[in-house]
């Protein structure tokens, strides 16, 4: 990077299949194995999405980077990879959590809030999860904040993440990618660029970066959806 001109390093958040994928290209990149091996940085990966397999490719490109670094003597720390598909315990705590606890939480964290509608009604119909959130981006909000303020596992995850990323030479810079059609990375987005700035604090520039629907998706992805 320091051939270039660049004082510092962008680490990647991949949200959604769309944003998974993206972080899959960049680490099976060349180039990505030239940065490690010039050591330096210390990259940090991470990707989160509802659906499974996504983020199993991303394992499985994952441990052939490491095996690949370790033929090359290139030290295992300089790479960090946080992989997760979300879910969540029963569909009765998850609505309990968005029309009872979810408001709670947000006057804890110093949000004043009006009136809290609960945008999830429980007469919502919930697809088989290994496939993803069906485009529904209610349904990815709801999913990610259970697991954010409930369960407690995105909040340790991200703080994982924070952890990595600050302890780069170079000054990070932190850029999000997600897919504008899907229901995933657009639901999550906004609620997850707020909890990581509260982790990594005001010195860190975040980007984010969307993917537009292109013909080739289905129809629920186009359209006034990507619009709204």
């Amino acid at each position: 990077m320091s051939d270039i001109g660049y004082s510092g390093v962008i680490h990647l958040v991949g949200l959604g299949g769309a944003g998974t994928n993206i972080v899959e290209s960049f680490l099976k990149n060349e180039k990505t194995m030239e940065l490690l091996e010039s050591g330096v940085t210390r990259l940090s990966l991470m990707a989160l999405d509802i659906a499974d397999p996504d983020i199993k490719s991303l394992e499985e490109a994952h441990k052939k980077v490491l095996d690949a670094m370790k033929r090359n003597g290139v030290p295992r720390e300089r790479l960090s990879l946080i992989a997760r598909s979300i879910k969540f315990p029963s569909a009765e705590a998850m609505f309990d959590f968005v029309h009872h606890k979810f408001s709670e939480h947000l006057v804890n964290e110093g949000i004043r809030v009006k009136e809290y509608y609960p945008w999830l009604p429980s007469t919502v119909a919930i697809p088989p999860l290994a496939g993803g959130a069906g485009r529904r981006r209610s349904l990815a909000k709801a999913i990610y904040n259970l697991n954010y303020y409930q369960l407690g596992i995105i909040k340790s995850l991200i703080n994982m993440y924070k952890d990595h990323a600050l302890s780069s030479i170079n000054a990070p810079i932190i850029l999000l990618l997600f897919g504008l059609g899907g229901g995933t990375g657009s639901g999550i987005v906004f609620d997850f660029a707020r909890h990581l700035r509260k982790s990594v604090g005001s010195g860190v520039p975040i980007l984010a970066l969307c993917v537009l629907p292109c013909a080739g998706d289905d129809p629920p992805a186009k359209g006034y959806s990507a619009f709204n």
